[in-house]
């Protein structure tokens, strides 16, 4: 049953990944969720699920690579069949957002392609129409949304939870409610020092006063400085500090799609197709700090993929802690903000104000998660009553930039997603640290610390993020090293 069931669950993952790709790289227009997921549904059914479960008890606690194993493809099976579950909804909510579009100076402007607008518009009051126009369409989707996320719910309980939150955080085997509390010292730690540089950033450089700050800011706030990055030197640093840490970057198994296509989406990101064969990034080469972020970001978790051992049991190559994919792809991420690195690969050390701005910025996305976390959490316990309200509070209370809550239901990601991109944030920080400590403040130019995470990379998702740590002696996640750069680095 096991050999017949990793075959099918890795012909899903080949099938549903190269869909996305194909559609988000504006190749496809449609996204044909359902017929894939009918296609395979057998792997999530509950008599499936219920099969795995007796095959995990009756694994001894001494096989602990197979009980991790069968342990992975619960989860999988458990999260897919609330996918399944809710097929029709989700391709009804794809379909409608990919027609939707805003009127803006005369033209129709596909939802897709308004964040690149936004970005581009140096007027504030501009900014707050489109973004205004934006919202509207975006709501007109909210009981479509709220209906699916009823029937997450439900479906949740089908399988024997409590609800949503108890499910994935069994299946993950992270307390959510425990994060959280962690993450709110961080808030509170943080919040002066944010608030103070935030303030002084906003009057400087977008000429607005704090307390004007909304949603529609952000993405002006988020894109810095860019004559330091030029779009023609991407593609060459990578190739530079891949080269540094002994990794051949022309690798057979990693595409770099640059082709520019009408219906490409708005960003950078990494796919894997088929691991290791098969791995896909997605991007459109221009100018600026936040491509060079986001592209060394989708590389971080290319790599990880790449290397994966091809003879590794495919649930620890497609499923997961995704916590440990984000982990290197923020890992990756943080280079473009190194001063050191800068002056290798750009010849520019980097002004101290944009220092500050890279600081504040990845300061303002943690605060964020962190909210998110919160609000999800009262979401998926309690319930969609009083959910808007609550996210709009919890967002622009931690960030600062007055938040709408007609957002509440598209700005989250199923399965906790956000929690993954917290976790890897707080291990990335003192991962980071052992690297300098162990290779040197350059240690993206010593092999030897390319060879250790050639090594980690090899093994998948065979280990989590908390049993990576505890094997390279770091302890436990704790939010002290994470904050310390910001408080080393930005003044009050």
């Amino acid at each position: 049953m096991l050999e017949h069931y990793r075959q099918e669950f890795t012909s899903f993952n080949i099938s549903l990944n190269r869909t996305k790709y194909l559609c988000l790289s504006g190749q496809k227009v449609t996204f044909p969720t359902i017929e894939i997921y009918d296609r395979y549904s057998d792997l999530f059914s509950l008599e499936t699920i219920n099969s795995l479960k007796k095959t995990l008890s009756e694994i001894t606690e001494y096989y602990q690579t197979s009980r991790k194993a069968i342990a992975q493809l619960i989860a999988f099976a458990s999260e897919q069949y609330l996918n399944l579950k809710v097929k029709n909804l989700t391709q009804e909510i794809i379909t409608a957002e990919n027609s939707l579009h805003i009127e803006w100076a005369d033209q129709k402007i596909p939802l897709r392609n308004v964040n690149s607008l936004l970005v581009n518009e140096p007027n504030t009051q501009k900014r707050k129409e489109i973004y205004r126009k934006k919202l509207s369409v975006l709501s007109s989707l909210n009981d479509l949304r709220a209906e699916r996320v009823e029937k997450l719910h439900g479906f949740s309980k089908e399988l024997g939870y409590e609800n949503y939150l108890q499910m994935f955080s069994r299946l993950n085997q992270v307390d959510y409610v425990e994060l959280d509390s962690k993450l709110q010292r961080f808030l509170a730690d943080t919040e002066k020092l944010y608030t103070i540089n935030l303030k002084r950033y906003l009057s400087v450089n977008l000429k607005l006063p704090l307390e004007l700050a909304t949603s529609a800011d952000i993405l002006a706030f988020t894109q810095r400085e860019s004559s330091f990055f030029p779009a023609k030197a991407i593609v060459p640093t990578y190739q530079e500090t891949l080269l540094g840490l002994g990794v051949r970057p022309s690798q057979n198994n990693l595409f770099i799609d640059k082709e520019i296509r009408p219906g490409k989406h708005f960003g950078t990101f990494c796919l894997p197709i088929s691991i290791p064969e098969e791995i896909k990034i997605v991007f459109q080469p221009n100018n600026g700090i936040k491509e060079y972020e986001l592209f060394f970001q989708a590389i971080g978790k290319s790599e990880h993929f790449v290397f994966t051992n091809k003879n590794l049991l495919p649930e620890f190559k497609y499923c997961g802690d995704s916590g440990l994919t984000e982990s290197y792809g923020f890992l990756f991420r943080h280079l473009t903000n190194n001063p050191f690195w800068l002056e290798q690969m750009l010849d520019e050390k980097g002004s101290s104000e944009l220092q500050t701005a890279n600081l504040l910025t990845r300061l303002y996305l943690i605060r964020r998660y962190i909210a998110k976390l919160n609000y999800e959490i009262d979401l998926h316990s309690k319930g969609l009553a009083s959910a808007a309200s609550f996210y709009s509070s919890q967002i622009s209370n931690a960030t600062l930039f007055e938040t709408d809550s007609a957002e509440y239901l598209n700005d989250y990601l199923d399965s906790f997603y956000v929690v993954n991109y917290l976790r890897a944030l707080l291990f990335e920080a003192i991962f980071r640290d052992y690297l300098k400590t162990h290779f040197g403040h350059k240690w993206w130019q010593n092999r030897k610390a390319g060879n250790l995470l050639k090594e980690m990379w090899e093994v998948g998702t065979r280990y989590s993020i908390e049993e990576f740590s505890q094997q390279l002696g770091l302890g436990e996640l704790i939010i002290e090293p994470l904050e310390a750069e910001f408080f080393t680095n930005l003044r009050t």
